[in-house]
């Protein structure tokens, strides 16, 4: 009888494996995977970490990724055949769809708003602000002000405008909202007192209240506004003849996405940070840590995309004057490759 246990052992290991997704052979050629990301931030940590830990490697692909500056480009590189893959903001493919350009959402990235706003530390000590204060003096403290947005029709600048409306202000006449550029562009002019507070996701926020320029004004990553708690920030799109053409291409992508998700919750937060870091080396160690630990509630560990978070992300648009009209959920996604 006893010859039977490492049968039965060997047949448990294999079937084990068989649940693995098989990584490339030894010395296998890796596809390219060609993929454009908005901005260079925490926002898009899942795509981070996939990279950083070979899940891509793993189901063939070598990805090159292209960075700019939000608000766009990444998705019209999309739109014109440049690349496969766009990790995007929600809203770019919104404003894609209404001017008849459509392109497909396949696996969420970010299902919670982390656009942080800070406000500089000389204006919040003149104003009485802190990050104390209840929300609605926070967003009445707002008036007047010269707020920072990357590009215009960026995440940054519609949740800054929605955040103006909601204060009862008028963009631009009550509220000046001012492009700027980046991460390291926004801190600048921020040091600088050339705008007085931004919108930007983490740990650029962290990074300018860290280095004592700012106070944390209102905190979502940290759920502080409730409204953008279930929120589609960022999401992987495709082409949709892409989807009729390449449908294993985007199981594998997806796949491998979604490995990075789960670990981002399974991991402790300091495993996670130490694997971005080489992707982050300017932001000191303990706050991409704590920052992660914040970010990571933003993530779904399956990786869908709800009807929801759709719903909210269109009404922020819409609110925030630059939608027109709702699009139905089921021609903006497709969660059918997990």
């Amino acid at each position: 009888m006893t010859p039977a246990r490492p049968r039965l052992c060997v047949l448990a290991l294999l079937v084990g494996l068989a649940q693995v997704p098989a990584g490339p052979a030894e010395g296998a050629q890796l596809h390219p995977l060609k993929i454009t990301q908005a901005v260079d931030a925490l926002q898009f940590m899942v795509v981070y970490v996939a990279r950083a830990n070979g899940y891509f490697g793993d189901e063939g692909y070598q990805p090159e990724v292209t960075i700019t500056a939000g608000g766009g480009p990444e998705v019209q590189a999309l739109i014109a055949g440049e690349v496969d893959f766009s990790a995007t903001g929600a809203p770019i493919n919104f404003f894609s769809a209404e001017r008849g350009k459509p392109v497909v959402a396949v696996h969420s990235l970010l299902s919670r708003s982390i656009l942080n706003v800070v406000l500089r530390r000389d204006v919040a000590r003149a104003r009485g602000i802190t990050p104390e204060t209840p929300m609605e003096a926070k967003l009445g403290a707002l008036k007047g002000l010269t707020v920072g947005v990357t590009r215009p029709g960026s995440l940054s600048h519609m949740v800054g405008t929605y955040l103006v409306r909601r204060a009862g202000l008028r963009p631009q006449e009550d509220t000046k909202l001012l492009a700027v550029g980046g991460g390291d562009a926004l801190m600048a002019s921020l040091a600088s007192g050339k705008i007085d507070a931004f919108v930007f996701s983490s740990p650029i926020p962290e990074m300018s209240v860290k280095r004592g320029d700012a106070i944390m004004l209102i905190n979502n990553a940290a759920g502080e506004y409730a409204p953008l708690r279930e929120y589609a920030q960022n999401y992987l799109c495709v082409r949709p003849e892409f989807v009729r053409q390449n449908p294993e291409t985007i199981r594998k992508v997806v796949r491998a996405l979604t490995r990075a998700n789960r670990w981002v919750h399974e991991a402790p937060p300091a495993e996670v940070s130490a694997a971005l870091r080489r992707f982050f080396p300017a932001i000191a160690p303990e706050v991409l840590e704590t920052t992660v630990g914040v970010v990571r509630n933003a993530v779904r560990p399956d990786g869908i995309i709800t009807e929801r978070s759709i719903q909210v992300a269109q009404d922020v648009a819409v609110e925030s004057g630059l939608l027109k009209a709702r699009i139905p959920p089921e021609q903006l996604v497709n969660n059918s490759f997990h």
